[in-house]
């Protein structure tokens, strides 16, 4: 170890070597400027200066600014006296150091060399433990746990102070160069004229002089400490390997000390068990009091051989965890030092991987926490428990008079001496109980502290290697010559003795064997009773296809049929892959089947779930009523995949465990996962090509162009995928491809899920809306035929057998809304938790600097970098913004609606206004990461304004008005407005315009600012009542009251027109052909205006029918002037005068 350790400070010293005749050379070349010789003592001294001080205060011809410029001269020649001084001290302990230092370097190895029992105390004989009482053992405990703590804190010292002087020789050198132009720019400052009493400038020339002479003492001791770095920085290692071996011995000592309170504690436990089964033995024919007494000292007595036993074995797994923490910090340690060295290197890259994967499971850590905490609160009970026993046996014959209350003086007086021996018995089981309990839950303390430290740990490394695992190159490129090594991997690959030798010791297991038996026969049975399976979920999609017989458990019991039917095929690989992982002796190969196999059976099981979903009458076909081109694309396409990209995987993931621990090229490995990634591409490319994927069928129903345009840049960049992971698996980037390949098929499981959720509980929306459309059909049937005598069958024999397809319109806009942002949230959520391995390596864009702005920190402007993952971040904060402007007040809006009752306008106000802040606060949030502040974008503020005063006002004021009238609500959505010659409804109030639907279904864009500035009729803004009139005419002579009053039964007797206020019949005029009456009458919504009035005027026209009464209509009465003749004649056709007016032709 001495000579490694030379041979590792020989480049350092050398360096240090030509740092220090440079800087001495820089440092001699500016003393000889200053022609001050090296070793030549100042011309001033302390008592020089005290001397002038005195001087200057008695003297009387100085004034007063003189005096203080005197003495701050003074005052700071003696601050350089002084450093001079100190630096001459340090100077001179350094070159004591190079000739000391070997010396002591050589006694702190000579006694290290010596054993540790020279130095530790020999171990107490069985004589000696007996005699010594635990409370002793334990204080001997307590002393050894501080000495330790003191050689911990020691030895942290040592290792910082260590880590300080590995640092110095940069520093020291920075430092003499700012020694060396201070000494040149003070040198400029002598040479330059001065003016001044012949004081100040003697005190002037003193204070450089001394400024100097310290400078010149620094640069001194700063060589010195380089020429001396070597000998300190090795003694500093003796020192802590020294101080690290004493605090090993200390945690010797602690161990057996601790071992011997344990044995100690176990021994006095197990005479309280015996004297406590012994009282009990004794008093077994005495009366009950006794036998309860000793019965509870006995539960008691397992009680404190229960902690004791909890404690003996907590101890150990302190010891361990204190242990693995240790080394885990160090590896932590250890893998940033190699990576700040060696950078994102491929040497690096199968190291960083086997530690990720050997890292602590920071789930079990938790549990273990969990369980820790559970323990702890346990133990505490136990703890208060026996201390409140405890503290009612203080008195002892208090309590003997409390157990025998109603018992005789002479039966208390024969029980008093028994019942005393066992309480005080009791007492002191109590002691230990109390006693063993504090200790027991000072280390479940311990423990979860260092738990805590570890979890902290792991999860910090583990994030640090995530960060840069991915961009690390864990094989080099791939060329010609490495395939001479397919051959060799080919051969261990497929070589029987591991294969033979995992089967072997699977055998022999009897477990195993068990398992594999019932896997087996469960197997078989689902296999046999295939047939039995398709037919009951051929029934049960009837069942839920069927309004009349849809129950929401019944697709349920058919998707669960369905996962029957794959199991099937998944079962027994599942079981094998959980009895390898289980053996007691594993191989690495062993490993890698097991985790490859088990990777394979949980797809095969995903994908044969998937497979009997799209069976002819499955739920796909039957119950989602998805296409038959659809379907039979996916089923085709699925099982090819199933029986390709399985098999592949598998042996891709065996191949490279395989070669990670043999040591080979990994191009068999490799050559298999571009097989894979190639099935993939396959796949991709006949799911989603343009014109025969399936998704071609979702672009060409869905109503956004958009998606239709950008599609085929979506499969571009779909195909792109797996092509761009071939590529780096041929580059070396093989964690990279796993981690992404992992990442992409738990996406597509993911989505599979989410698919198949979203269609269950749509259908379930539509089959619930029919159920009740059916059941209130079927209600008015049975009514109709009840009335006309006949029976009543059951509905099933009324309602058809295949009910028509339905569209998602069927549902209700809320319900598709709700059911559509539910799946989105899904969706992100899914997707971040799929994809949080690869996340933390985006974190290495932060290297990559776009722009930088500046920003005040803590009072100081900063300039703060944005970084290429800040651009990333602004795209997923805009997308998020996105959806949840479109999706999140749709949700708040049946929220509303369900448990505020708010009105339509009310809800529709919300939701707009919740969308517009969460379009600003997304914009705000990504101004704020890009660093735009006011003073950055003010200028186009600025032009802004310029533009909305001149070609913008119109939108600007349509924007300002919509806010007005979501806030001020002179119309909502609902209202029906008369603006202009327009009558409508309003339907939606968005930022420059509101749509008004008018009763022909004419929808007509109104700017809002036709709404604030001009004038609007709002039919239903504070009141929807409204008065309808009905004006009639009657034939003169009729009978007038009679009509007023068949017209005001005609309003009292229609349901929809209010009593409050009463229809009112009035005679308005007599007319030119008519007697004009008017009804007048209120309704509940204009809505029902025309029906109403439609309902009145059929009413009126039959009661005045049936009351002969007239209806007026216009009249006129032509009179012929008889006065003259008529001029009449016949004229022949041919002579007839032709119609100018007719068309020609």
């Amino acid at each position: 170890m001495p000579n490694l350790k030379r041979t590792l400070f020989l480049p350092a010293r050398l360096m240090l070597l030509f740092v220090l005749v440079v800087f001495w050379l820089d440092t001699g070349r500016a003393a000889e400027l200053l022609e001050i010789p090296k070793n030549e003592t100042s011309l001033v001294s302390p008592e020089i200066l005290k001397a002038k001080t005195d001087e200057i205060a008695k003297s009387s011809t100085l004034d007063e600014a003189t005096k203080t410029e005197l003495r701050e001269l003074y005052r700071r020649i003696q601050v350089n006296l002084t450093s001079a001084a100190s630096s001459d001290v340090l100077a001179k302990k350094f070159a004591q150091y190079i000739e000391t230092g070997p010396g002591d370097i050589r006694k702190i190895r000579e006694k290290m060399a010596k054993p540790l029992s020279q130095d530790q105390p020999t171990d107490a004989t069985d004589d000696d433990f007996e005699r010594v009482s635990l409370k002793d053992i334990e204080q001997q405990l307590l002393k050894a746990k501080a000495n330790y703590a003191a050689l911990e804190t020691d030895l942290l010292s040592m290792t910082r102070q260590l880590n300080v002087q590995k640092d110095r020789p940069v520093l020291a050198g920075h430092r003499l160069a700012e020694i060396i132009a201070s000494e040149k720019k003070l040198l400029d400052v002598i040479k330059e004229p001065v003016s001044g009493s012949p004081l100040v400038m003697e005190a002037r020339g003193w204070m450089q002089q001394t400024q100097l002479q310290a400078l010149h003492s620094e640069a001194g001791m700063l060589n010195q400490e380089l020429v001396s770095m070597p000998v300190l920085v090795e003694l500093a290692n003796v020192q802590r390997e020294a101080a690290a071996g004493r605090m090993e011995a200390a945690r010797i000592q602690v161990q057996g000390l601790e071992a011997k309170v344990n044995r100690k504690r176990q021994a006095e436990a197990a005479r309280s068990v015996g004297q406590a089964e012994e009282a009990m033995r004794q008093v077994a024919d005495s009366p009950a009091v006794l036998q309860q007494a000793a019965a509870l000292n006995a539960s008691l007595g397992d009680d404190l051989q229960g902690v004791i036993n909890a404690l003996d074995r907590i101890v150990s797994e302190k010891e361990s965890l204190e242990r693995e923490l240790k080394k885990l910090e160090e590896s932590s340690k250890n893998a940033k030092q190699k990576i700040e060295l060696a950078g994102l290197s491929q040497a690096l890259g199968l190291l960083m991987y086997e530690q990720r994967r050997n890292l602590p499971d920071a789930r079990l850590l938790k549990k273990k926490i969990a369980q820790n905490g559970a323990a702890i609160a346990e133990t505490g009970l136990l703890q208060v428990q026996s201390a409140e026993e405890r503290k009612r046996l203080d008195d002892v014959e208090g309590y003997i008079a409390e157990l025998t209350v109603g018992s005789s003086p002479d039966e208390v007086k024969a029980l008093a001496p028994e019942l005393r021996k066992l309480l005080i018995d009791r007492r002191d089981i109590l002691d230990k109980i109390i006693a063993s309990s504090q200790t027991y839950l000072g280390v479940l303390s311990e423990i979860e502290v260092f738990s805590l430290q570890l979890l902290k740990t792991v999860i910090s490394f583990d994030s640090f290697l995530a960060e840069r695992l991915l961009w690390m190159r864990s094989v080099p490129l791939m060329g010609l010559k490495d395939l001479q090594s397919l051959a060799p991997e080919t051969g261990v690959f497929f070589a029987s003795g591991p294969w033979i030798t995992t089967a072997k010791a699977l055998a022999g297991q009897a477990d195993s064997r068990s398992y594999l038996l019932l896997a087996g026969i469960i197997t078989a049975g689902l296999i046999g009773f295939r047939g039995r399976i398709i037919t009951r979920l051929e029934t049960a999609v009837r069942q839920a296809a069927n309004p009349a017989t849809y129950r929401f458990t019944v697709p349920l019991q058919a998707f669960g049929l369905t996962l029957l039917l794959a199991l099937s095929w998944s079962l027994l690989p599942m079981t094998l892959s959980w009895q390898i992982s289980s053996l007691p002796e594993t191989t690495d190969f062993s490993k890698g089947v097991a985790v490859a196999l088990s990777n394979f059976s949980y797809r095969l099981f995903i994908l044969r779930v998937l497979y009997s979903l799209l069976r002819p009458k499955g739920l796909v076909a039957d119950f989602f009523h998805w296409s038959r081109t659809t379907i039979n694309l996916l089923r085709r396409e699925s099982g090819l995949f199933t029986v390709t990209f399985l098999p592949v995987l598998f042996f891709t993931q065996l191949a490279f465990q395989i070669s990670f621990h043999v040591g080979g090229s990994h191009i068999l490995g490799r050559l298999i996962l571009v097989v894979t990634l190639a099935i993939f591409t396959v796949f991709f490319y006949r799911i989603f090509h343009p014109r025969t994927g399936v998704w071609q069928r979702f672009v060409e129903g869905h109503s956004n162009p958009l998606i239709a345009r950008l599609y085929p840049l979506i499969f571009t960049v779909i195909m792109l995928i797996p092509l761009g992971m071939v590529v780096l698996v041929f580059t070396g980037y093989i964690f990279a491809v796993g981690a992404l390949l992992r990442c992409l098929i738990s996406s597509l499981w993911l989505a599979f899920g989410l698919v198949v959720c979203h269609q269950l509980i749509q259908r379930w929306l539509i089959q619930s809306s029919r159920r009740l459309s059916l059941e209130k059909a079927l209600l008015l049937s049975a009514q109709a035929k009840v009335e006309e005598g006949q029976v009543v069958g059951n509905k099933e024999a009324i309602s058809p057998t295949v009910m028509p397809e339905e569209d998602l319109a069927e549902l209700s806009t809320e319900s598709r809304k709700l059911l559509d942002t539910l799946v989105t949230m899904s969706a992100f959520i899914g997707l971040w938790l799929v994809w949080a391995d690869v996340l933390p390596a985006l974190r290495i864009l932060h290297e990559f600097t776009l722009w930088k702005y500046t920003s005040v920190v803590n009072g100081q402007p900063t300039p703060v970098p944005v970084t290429l993952a800040d651009a990333g971040l602004t795209v997923f904060i805009g997308i998020i913004t996105l959806a949840a402007t479109r999706h999140f007040p749709s949700l708040l809006k049946i929220i509303l609606l369900q448990h505020l009752g708010m009105n339509a306008g009310s809800r529709y106000t919300v939701t707009t206004v919740s969308g517009y802040l969460i379009g600003g606060i997304g914009m705000m949030t990504i101004a704020n990461i890009l660093g735009f502040s006011w003073s950055q974008i003010q200028w186009l503020v600025a032009a802004l304004g310029v533009g909305i005063g001149f070609g913008l006002q119109e939108i600007v004021a349509n924007f300002i008005s919509g806010l007005i009238i979501l806030f001020e609500r002179p119309i909502r959505v609902g209202d029906v407005v008369t603006i202009g010659t327009t009558d409508g409804v309003v339907t939606r109030i968005r930022i420059r315009a509101t749509t008004i639907r008018d009763f022909d279904r004419k929808e007509l864009l109104v700017p809002n600012k036709e709404f604030i500035a001009g004038r609007l009729l709002n039919w239903s803004l504070s009141d929807k009542v409204i008065r309808i009139l009905v004006p009639v005419g009657i034939a003169y002579g009729s009978d007038v009251d009679a009509a007023m009053t068949l017209m005001e039964e005609a309003a009292e007797k229609n349901a929809r027109v209010l009593g409050d206020p009463k229809p009112v019949v009035t005679f308005d005029s007599f007319g030119d052909n008519a007697l004009l009456l008017t009804l007048r009458c209120f309704i509940g919504s204009v809505d029902e205006r025309v029906a109403v009035r439609s309902d009145l005027h059929k009413v009126i026209d039959q009661k005045f029918r049936e009351a002969a009464i007239s209806m007026a209509f216009p009249q006129r009465d032509v009179h012929l002037d008889t006065n003259t003749p008529l001029d009449i004649r016949i004229v022949p056709e041919k002579e007839a005068v032709p119609d100018t007016t007719a068309p020609v032709g």
